[in-house]
């Protein structure tokens, strides 16, 4: 099994954990969690579809503002790709939701103490599911997403805007019982206790089950993950994912600018550092075929960039050198790309310039076993 199908898996089994402990908050009628609060509240004024059913319709819907929020017409295909898993994503939510309900039935505590005690042991089940999908750390769901598009919009702290988020649906999800049952509808002290607990209860799992983490993910520790409340690896993935997109997109500008594609702007670097380079040199740096590779190094001839001649080794092979054009152009674009840079760390210190190079270096040392 690869390490990305082992993640898949391990989210997907958090959902279960998720919904699992979501109907057995919800069995004991003493609220739900914030995010099937309005699916709750909508199901109980109007009967005709189940919690999971609204529940689709709910995520749905919050993977639509997502999109709006992000901007329709600036979503990279990475993002884009995240957002469809999310729509696929809400309809497997909603229908678990509907058979942990049906599975959990038989829950119908007459006491009330017993019925807080079932809640509590609802939120620590729902809480080792937000504490699997963390350690998949695949894709989110949509109220995860949600939050998220929103914090990147307003720019605020994650765990703030997280907080606003759920208050906002509890507070909506009350509004609606009230205007159509003359009650709080999905809203009571069960819903609270969710607010207040399952991050904390989440946060103690990833500190204590470090054990179980090294197993279902080697390599991966989370003790740490989440000591602060608006810091947490799916945050920090996409903030990188933003970032590294950024710098693409400006690097594609000055390309454009100087009549050059990014590709061909990365081969010009390429070819300029190796003088005397061969058009099958150019495959593993630039992660293409030699048919593409060949290609590349024609439309760059014909601007001027780029010669062919004969090596002075071997008459028999063919190799690149930079035209005076080619050395001119790459000056500018790498004159360009200074700026560009200096722009984007123009807020961050010398001293903050080396811990970020040190971070990024352990970031790709994982990744790749070797900076």
């Amino acid at each position: 099994m690869t390490d990305l199908t082992r993640r898949y898996v391990i989210f997907g089994v958090s959902l279960i954990f998720i919904t699992a402990g979501i109907a057995i908050v919800t069995k004991e009628s003493l609220g739900t969690s914030p995010i099937t609060s309005i699916p709750y509240s909508l199901s109980m004024v109007f009967p005709a579809l189940t919690l999971g059913e609204y529940t689709i319709l709910f995520s749905i819907l919050l993977v639509f503002l997502q999109w709006l929020l992000l901007g329709i017409h600036n979503i990279d295909r990475t993002t884009r790709m995240n957002l469809i898993l999310e729509i696929v994503i809400s309809f497997v939510f909603g229908y678990l939701v509907d058979l942990a309900m049906w599975f959990f039935g038989f829950l119908d505590a007459g006491c009330y103490v017993i019925r807080i005690i079932l809640v509590i042991l609802g939120i620590f089940v729902l809480a080792f599911g937000v504490y699997l999908q963390i350690v998949a750390n695949v894709v989110m769901v949509p109220g995860d997403g949600f939050a998220y598009a929103l914090t990147m919009r307003v720019r605020r702290n994650y765990g703030k805007v997280r907080v606003t988020s759920d208050t906002t649906m509890v507070i909506i999800s009350a509004l609606i019982g009230i205007i159509g049952l003359g009650t709080l509808g999905g809203v009571r002290e069960g819903t609270v206790m969710c607010c207040l607990l399952t991050g904390v209860v989440a946060r103690m799992y990833m500190a204590k089950l470090t054990k179980l983490t090294s197993i279902l993910v080697p390599g991966k520790n989370l003790e740490n993950a989440m000591e602060a409340d608006d810091i947490d690896i799916l945050t920090l993935s996409r903030m990188l994912r933003i970032a590294g997109r950024e710098v693409r997109k400006r690097k594609d500008e000055n390309a454009t600018t100087l009549g050059m594609t990014s590709t061909q702007a990365d081969a010009l670097t390429y070819i300029i550092a190796n003088p005397g380079c061969k058009i099958a040199d150019l495959r593993e740096p630039m992660g293409t075929s030699h048919q593409a590779a060949c290609g590349i190094v024609d439309r760059m001839r014909e601007k001027g960039l780029v010669e062919i001649s004969t090596s002075d080794r071997d008459a028999r092979v063919r190799v690149i050198k930079a035209t005076p054009e080619g050395h001119s152009t790459y000056e500018k674009f790498m004159d360009m790309g200074c700026v560009s840079n200096s722009s984007l760390m123009a807020n961050i210190s010398e001293d903050e310039r080396r811990e970020l190079y040190l971070i990024l270096s352990k970031i790709l040392s994982g990744l790749n076993g070797r900076i």
